[in-house]
């Protein structure tokens, strides 16, 4: 998927809510991005549009691709959207600058 600006960007996993659809996959908070959809890479000039997409696959499975930038590994889950929605939360991020980003605290 490439490191240049347009390909290095995807919604970075902040936090999965107990009940929502993908609570019940492996995701790494912070450390994940959801970076593709059924076999194509998200759009992320125009971010709206996986979210009006989303609402289509209501009730279906949609296969979802997550790209760790800590272990450089993509992984793939088959899940069955939930009223519109992942049970996800979200930021649209980079993840070539994911260390810059990074809050560390010393003892």
């Amino acid at each position: 998927m490439g490191t240049s600006p347009s390909t290095s960007n995807g919604w970075r996993i902040i936090d999965i809510p107990n009940t929502g659809t993908c609570s019940e996959i492996d995701i790494c908070v912070f450390f994940d991005f959801l970076v593709g959809c059924n076999g194509r890479r998200l759009d992320m000039d125009n971010p709206n549009n996986f979210f009006n997409n989303l609402k289509k696959f209501d009730n279906e499975f949609v296969t979802l691709t997550f790209y760790n930038y800590k272990t450089d590994k993509h992984r793939t889950y088959k899940l069955k959207i939930k009223n519109g929605s992942l049970g996800l939360v979200v930021s649209n991020d980079t993840y070539l600058q994911s260390e810059q980003n990074v809050v560390r605290v010393k003892k």
